[in-house]
């Protein structure tokens, strides 16, 4: 269910602006609205259409993800999921993830997978409750900028 005022849809080359924003308010990235058009949104595999939405009354994008198909193989994935912390715990990440997987059956796909961070408990929790079950973990590693260039 989408909280009253919410509009959930299909993203388009005019939200890249709102988009970086909600990047930002949601995993402290630093794009721009002109960096995430030119280095996501106009790339080759990118389809603006597999970008899902949660549009609040004001225009800011309250929630998004992305989704990517195969279909020869009947798979679904997800990358991102993001909501921006203004718009936490409304419903949002739900609602576009849920948008997304109608399309995705729709499509004759079969199968949905999406990763996050072990240590993510709210992104875990909503997997669950969207029907998502643990197969395997991964443990990802991380190096601290200032250490990258120094141990050359």
């Amino acid at each position: 269910m989408v909280p009253e005022g919410f509009t959930v849809r299909s993203a388009t080359l005019d939200d890249a602006d709102a988009l970086a924003e909600a990047r930002k308010a949601s995993f402290g990235s630093d794009w721009t609205g002109t960096a995430y058009r030119d280095g996501v949104m106009t790339r080759p595999g990118y389809d603006p259409a597999h970008e899902i939405v949660a549009e609040a009354p004001d225009g800011r994008v309250g929630a998004y993800t992305v989704y990517w198909v195969d279909t020869r193989n009947g798979l679904g994935h997800f990358e991102p999921v993001g909501t921006h912390e203004a718009f936490r715990r409304l419903g949002l990440a739900r609602a576009v993830m849920t948008e997304s997987m109608r399309r995705m059956a729709a499509l004759g796909l079969r199968r949905v997978t999406v990763n996050h961070d072990a240590e993510n408990l709210p992104a875990a929790k909503l997997y669950g409750a969207l029907g998502f079950t643990r197969e395997c973990r991964t443990h990802g590693y991380r190096r601290a900028k200032d250490q990258a260039s120094t141990s050359r």
